[in-house]
């Protein structure tokens, strides 16, 4: 079960990637029913998505904008003992300053092996399915970024593949602070 979610996941992810990834937006100075936000951003990020990896340095590109907001494409890399790497679908919605972030992606981990306290050793990697409701600031037309939010995780396969789905963090947040260009 957990690998036929993790199989329709990544062909989602990669439908709209490849889809969506080569439209251009633009945003004009007479259109004024769109945000009209920059189409790249850096960021770093605190906790959030990257699950167990506390940090992460992430990628952000707009990818199609209408008048209500946009959809955008993250991809993230964060490293302690293990290699996280967040990717998402966002959709970003709201006024001026102040926007709503939506988000569904996946962080996938790869890790240095390890035998755990009881002995059983350690899957090599293992995946999440991610989601995130966040607050973003950001100004039309600004470069500072600044997000605040909830990011839940549900990790699978973590200890072993033949338990499944084992462990659901509900509580996770995360916040943090870009650049846009």
């Amino acid at each position: 079960m957990t690998q036929f979610l993790s199989r329709i996941l990544n062909v989602i992810i990669l439908f709209l990637y490849c889809g969506l990834c080569f439209q251009s937006t633009t945003c004009n100075g007479q259109n004024q029913d769109s945000i009209c936000l920059k189409k790249n951003t850096f960021y770093i990020e605190g906790l959030g998505n990257a699950g167990l990896g506390l940090y992460s340095l992430n990628y952000e590109r707009k990818l199609y904008e209408n008048k209500n907001g946009f959809l955008a494409l993250r991809a993230g890399l964060s490293c302690t003992y293990e290699w996280f790497f967040p990717l998402s679908i966002n959709g970003v919605f709201g006024e001026e300053n102040h926007h709503t972030e939506v988000g569904l992606g996946k962080t996938l981990c790869f890790k240095v092996p390890l035998i755990n306290k009881h002995g059983a050793k350690l899957d090599k990697d293992f995946s999440s399915i991610t989601a995130n409701v966040m607050y973003r600031y950001q100004k039309p037309g600004g470069r500072f970024i600044f997000r605040i939010g909830w990011t839940p995780v549900l990790y699978y396969n973590y200890i072993r593949p033949s338990w499944g789905i084992i462990l659901i963090t509900l509580l996770d947040c995360g916040a943090s602070f870009g650049y846009a260009f």
